[in-house]
């Protein structure tokens, strides 16, 4: 599956495979990875491997909120909080392929172990995310 991973002053951009989260994922899923573990079946374990990374990246529903918005997941189940579960339960004993998204891992960690883009990361959401700016321009255009 094609996923890609674009580091960026402060800011990066992980790009994944959509997936809808409705009530028969589940099944149609835990089908799939079952097919991947026959023996005559040769593969790589692509959804295995994405399901299980997927699932490392939700821990509780915000961070299903935060891949929704991003475009990753889709969700017809109602809550952020039952996607959640849904990887949770789906992820209990997975074995994907270790080499799959090693290198995507690598460069995740590579830049937000980089003390550089992590301090930057934190001036621009603690200076521009907050809401006093849009009071200060006119402020500064008076003076």
């Amino acid at each position: 599956m094609d996923s890609t991973f674009c580091p960026n002053f402060c800011k990066a951009t992980l790009k994944l495979p959509p997936l809808k989260a409705e009530n028969y994922t589940a099944p149609n899923l835990t089908n799939l990875m079952a097919q991947e573990m026959c023996q005559d079946f040769m593969n790589d374990f692509e959804i295995t491997s994405y399901v299980s990374f997927l699932n490392s990246l939700i821990e509780k529903a915000e961070n299903v909120k935060e891949l929704r918005d991003a475009g990753v997941l889709g969700n017809r189940l109602g809550s952020d909080k039952a996607v959640a579960r849904l990887f949770d339960k789906i992820n209990t004993k997975l074995v994907p392929n270790p080499e799959q998204y090693k290198e995507l891992k690598h460069r995740i960690q590579e830049h937000s172990n980089t003390t550089w883009t992590t301090n930057m990361a934190q001036l621009y959401y603690t200076c521009f995310n907050s809401r006093p700016w849009p009071s200060l321009v006119p402020n500064s255009i008076l003076v």
